[in-house]
């Protein structure tokens, strides 16, 4: 029976020491788990915000070009013209740059000041934060059309010279 005693005692230890192993490993496969989710969520996170980004400029564009064109129409009107004689002909540009100027006025001072209400989540946010990313596109919009407007304008009859003129 002496003899038994350390086999025993042999045993115990092997079976505490796969015991130890076991829960090594299934804390292992725990750590495994909560890591596996993690990537889940980043992923899913990084997925949402490249569709952010898309809707942002989406959006973006979408109020620019409204914008502009709102704000051509209205001046055209208030003038008494009509926009279809307008467009396309060399006077366009009279409607189209006031806009310009306003919005390189405009777009500034609105970017310094937006920037610090953009804090929290709300609704209002979510707005004001359009809004801010906008601005930038509206100005560039702005004068784009004025741009555009000039189509029927040259310098040394050349329109390469006309576009490099604006381009400075």
């Amino acid at each position: 029976a002496a003899k038994q005693q350390p086999e025993d005692r042999e045993g115990l230890a092997k079976a505490a020491d796969v015991d130890l192993h076991g829960e090594a490993m299934r804390q292992q496969l725990a750590d495994l788990k909560k890591h596996m989710e993690a990537a889940k969520i980043e992923d899913k996170n990084c997925k949402h915000k490249a569709v952010q980004v898309v809707v942002d400029m989406a959006m973006k564009v979408l109020i620019a070009s409204s914008a502009s064109n709102s704000f051509f129409a209205l001046v055209v009107f208030a003038t008494g013209h009509v926009p279809d004689k307008i467009i396309g002909s060399t006077t366009e540009i009279c409607f189209r740059l006031p806009y310009a100027m306003l919005m390189s006025l405009f777009v500034p001072t609105c970017e310094y000041y937006l920037e610090s209400a953009r804090h929290g989540e709300t609704f209002l946010r979510d707005t004001v934060k359009v809004v801010y990313l906008s601005l930038d596109m509206s100005l560039a919009w702005a004068w784009k059309d004025v741009v555009n407007s000039m189509r029927g304008f040259t310098i040394l009859e050349s329109k390469f010279f006309m576009y490099l003129a604006v381009a400075l």
